[in-house]
């Protein structure tokens, strides 16, 4: 965190934040974190979700105790609400099973899509998991 804010120090404190995005990798998977610090509240958001436990919970619980841990260091009031705030899974209908290469594409739209709403009102405009789902994610690649 020292790097990130190295440029303005004056914002190492993460009161004027809202909101902390931690795009994470694991077991060859790209998935994205978010920590609402102004609602303590903690979200994954992945294309191919799966029970916290399962999935998420070795990497989930050390980045909220370190992160928690940051905040408790600048003083932030949230940082024991963050800590002690279970995660939950975000639901989103453009979930994939078989898919396992385009994770780090989904990974960028959940970062642009991310507006504190349910994954509902997002418009991704990606149809269900298929040839239609395969063919729109290579137009946006082709977009990058």
């Amino acid at each position: 965190m020292t790097t990130v804010f190295a440029k303005n120090p004056d914002d190492k404190t993460m009161h004027q934040v809202e909101l902390a995005f931690f795009p994470i990798i694991a077991h060859e998977h790209f998935y994205l974190v978010v920590f609402n610090i102004s609602k303590g509240t903690i979200v994954i958001i992945d294309n191919s979700p799966k029970a916290y436990d399962a999935k998420y919970k070795k990497e989930c619980d050390v980045l909220k105790k370190l992160f928690s841990r940051y905040l408790a260091s600048h003083n932030h009031e949230k940082a024991a609400e963050i800590a002690s705030k279970k995660t939950m899974v975000m639901k989103v209908k453009w979930a994939t099973k078989e898919n396992v290469i385009d994770c780090g594409i989904f990974l960028m739209m959940h970062m642009e899509q991310y507006d504190v709403e349910t994954a509902k009102n997002w418009n991704l405009e990606l149809p269900k998991e298929g040839r239609e789902q395969e063919i729109e994610i290579i137009k946006i690649i082709i977009k990058q």
